[in-house]
């Protein structure tokens, strides 16, 4: 049963005197849950901006793209230990940081209808590693940016 069902549903279990208090505690419930509240969303947008911003793209935000958002955050909501408005953010903020760990395909698609449509690759790679060659090359930079940074020290 999708959102729309489940209100009108209850809307008209409610209009018949239908276990009344019932029906509006699920009706509530459906409403918060399509709907997730401004605070998470705005903290969501604003990561996301700051992500994109630091990768050197502008945001574009649309319908499209607020409802995908919109999406993720119910995705994210259910997927989260502590299925709470800070799991949602960390878990936000945890996808956002670890971009580099998606690999060259799926790092490449960054808007939110992309992020929403691939999120348990997404998430997968971010905790599993891209592929092999992918982690390898990760590790080859890693060990140039240590021997970089002793490199200065040593000049200083």
């Amino acid at each position: 049963m999708t959102h729309e069902e489940m209100i009108k549903h209850c809307k008209a279990r409610i209009a018949k005197g239908d276990a009344v208090q019932f029906h509006k505690a699920v009706l509530e419930t459906v409403v918060k849950e399509k709907h997730p509240t401004d605070g998470v969303y705005q903290k969501c947008v604003e990561l996301y901006k700051s992500f994109l911003d630091k990768q050197g793209v502008p945001m574009i935000m649309d319908g499209r793209q607020g409802k995908a958002l919109k999406s993720i955050i119910m995705k994210l909501k259910r997927a989260s230990n502590q299925k709470s408005n800070e799991g949602i953010i960390r878990s936000w903020e945890f996808i956002l940081t670890h971009w580099d760990r998606t690999g060259d395909f799926i790092g490449r698609q960054k808007s939110l209808v992309k992020i929403e449509s691939n999120l348990q690759e997404i998430l997968d790679k971010i905790r599993n590693g891209a592929t092999k060659r992918d982690s390898r090359k990760t590790e080859a930079e890693q060990l140039a940016m240590q021997l970089e940074a002793r490199r200065q020290q040593r000049t200083k």
